[in-house]
């Protein structure tokens, strides 16, 4: 299993752990989806943080069994996006930026969020904004090697679906 980089950059997600599954789901009209079993990963081989100076990220997953950890996160970064913790809602950069976000669930959600050039972050969950603010520089601000299905190597696995994920660059004259 591989994630084909739509941009034509050729930046995949193109390395395994465990056994990502793509599947098809009845709840999202028959659409394909990757299914990680807590015990598997993807991720890229591509440095993000060199080419992501500010960013904004479109995903559609859920959980669906008891590990509810990371879904999107960063192999070398501390940066985890969307869901994570046991929370259906969960944006970390080096800290918890929510705090106490509401408890994991099974559900799709369909989560946007982006940094900009100030260091302003926004969340938003279901068409909903739940959380804005300015965060310190830092390099856990953008993920490193993006990863879907658990972060850094064999940690927070989680047990989830990923339908979709979209990352632009929102850094002028990009070739995203």
């Amino acid at each position: 299993v591989a994630w084909p980089d739509s941009s034509g950059q050729d930046r995949d997600l193109d390395q395994v752990r465990g056994l990502p599954l793509v599947v098809r789901n009845d709840k999202l009209g028959d659409q394909k989806v990757v299914r990680f079993d807590g015990y598997s990963q993807l991720y890229s081989s591509t440095d993000y943080s060199l080419i992501l100076p500010q960013y904004s990220i479109v995903a559609l997953i859920r959980h669906h069994g008891e590990k509810n950890q990371a879904v999107i996160s960063s192999v070398g970064s501390n940066w985890t996006f969307g869901l994570g913790e046991n929370k259906s809602a969960f944006w970390n950069m080096d800290g918890d930026l929510l705090g106490n976000g509401p408890s994991a669930d099974s559900q799709w959600h369909l989560f946007t969020g982006t940094l900009d050039s100030s260091n302003r972050v926004s969340l938003w969950r279901d068409g909903y904004l739940i959380f804005e603010d300015t965060v310190t520089p830092s390099s856990d601000n953008r993920p490193r090697y993006l990863s879907l299905g658990g972060s850094q190597a064999n940690q927070s696995f989680s047990e989830s679906e990923v339908a979709e994920v979209d990352r632009k660059s929102t850094r002028l004259n990009s070739s995203h």
